[in-house]
């Protein structure tokens, strides 16, 4: 026999942030007690929920999903609902680990079972707080540097928090020969393959294109964005030149226990053959769709921070805008009409790149209880040149 309990106590400070689950409307402390038993090649889950005082929550819908992959369009294997007692048994195919999923009045949620787990008591809180980590930087323009503090951060965040995911707002190239090291076309390719491939070694999960990148040179802008192992985005760019890939407008990212996040991307972009730019704010209400699909819907965009403001303004309906293009410095991030705006600052494309220029990364912190934003903020940090004293060389 393979044990599984789960308990679920209202506390005032979350003491397993790393696993989450969103339950129904309880009116004190929740317990939810489940058992995995195996038998052959079946399994059968039962449970039972109850409030403080041992009363049977009825009605709450229990269902049992793949862990792999954790997205919300998975189909259970088994679905049932609470007694009156709040006990539910499901019998499913062996399949482990597994995502409990119960839903109610107060939303849904999901907690991972491994199969490590099996067999050990889980104290999850109620409601349940997820923490996502959206870690950010934009207009680096052939300057990646300090990247040894670089990675000692994102490796520190990564080990803190368990929904982490690195993004980029654009302008990571720089498209006029005029403020390169080397005029020479040999200068740009080598840069900015360079460029996308330390992108690809830190693990980044997505990119805005930025006007630095659509001002593209030749076939070298492409023969580097094609180097990408993360996804370009861009909504309101239509790309009809083979110089250039085309980006999508958004996309979905997911923990590891199925919550959604989608990213919008938006760009400023100039005169150039086979580059159409569309009104950003016209494009983005063609995708308030997404705000009903996903608990957290966050803009990624390319437009200048008086640009993100009159998003903001205008539409209230980002959790999250991240933004580039203007190089301003927001720190801490700032809410406008209820969305919290970010940007880290920018290294500058002036010439020449320099490995002493300042690197920055912007952390947002968004904290949810079930479905909902309840907290967000955002941060920058700030990696230089170590300064040297007398005696170094």
């Amino acid at each position: 026999m393979i044990g599984l309990r789960i308990k679920i106590v209202r506390h005032a400070i979350p003491v397993v942030p790393s696993r989450w689950l969103a339950c129904a409307s309880f009116a004190a402390v929740a317990c939810i007690a489940v058992s995995v038993c195996t038998a052959d090649d079946r399994q059968t889950v039962t449970g039972v929920v109850a409030d403080a005082e041992g009363l049977g929550l009825a009605d709450l819908t229990v269902s049992v999903f793949p862990a792999e992959p954790a997205a919300p369009t998975n189909q259970p294997l088994a679905t049932t609902s609470s007694d009156a007692q709040g006990r539910f048994t499901i019998s499913l195919p062996t399949e482990t680990p597994l995502l409990v999923e119960l839903q109610g009045d107060r939303g849904r949620g999901r907690v991972r079972v491994t199969p490590d787990e099996l067999g050990q008591p889980l104290e999850l809180v109620y409601p349940v707080r997820t923490t996502v980590v959206l870690l950010h930087d934009n207009d680096m323009h052939f300057n990646f540097n300090h990247r040894e503090a670089f990675a000692a951060k994102l490796e520190q965040v990564r080990s803190e928090h368990e929904h982490v995911f690195l993004l980029n707002a654009g302008d990571i190239f720089v498209r006029v020969p005029e403020r390169w090291n080397d005029p020479r076309p040999e200068y740009y390719a080598q840069q900015s393959r360079q460029m996308v491939d330390i992108m690809n070694s830190f693990g980044y999960d997505l990119m805005t294109l930025g006007n630095h990148e659509l001002d593209y040179i030749e076939d070298l802008t492409i023969a580097a964005l094609q180097r990408a192992r993360f996804p370009l985005l861009s909504a309101n760019v239509q790309i009809t030149t083979d110089l250039l890939p085309q980006p999508k407008p958004f996309h979905v990212l997911h923990t590891s226990h199925g919550l959604s996040i989608a990213v919008l991307g938006l760009s400023i972009a100039y005169n150039r053959e086979g580059v159409q730019r569309l009104d950003p704010i016209d494009q983005a209400r063609k995708y308030l769709y997404l705000r009903e699909q996903h608990p957290l819907l966050v803009g990624l965009t390319h437009l200048g921070f008086r640009t993100d403001n009159q998003l903001a303004e205008t539409l209230g309906t980002f959790d999250v805008i991240i933004g580039g293009h203007s190089h301003t410095m927001v720190n801490p991030a700032v809410t406008v009409n209820g969305v919290l705006i970010a940007q880290a600052a920018g290294t500058g494309s002036g010439s020449p790149a320099h490995p002493d220029r300042p690197k920055y990364l912007g952390k947002v912190t968004v904290v949810l209880e079930n479905d909902q934003v309840v907290e967000k903020s955002g941060q920058v940090f700030t990696f230089t040149a170590p300064v040297q004293t007398a005696g170094e060389g």
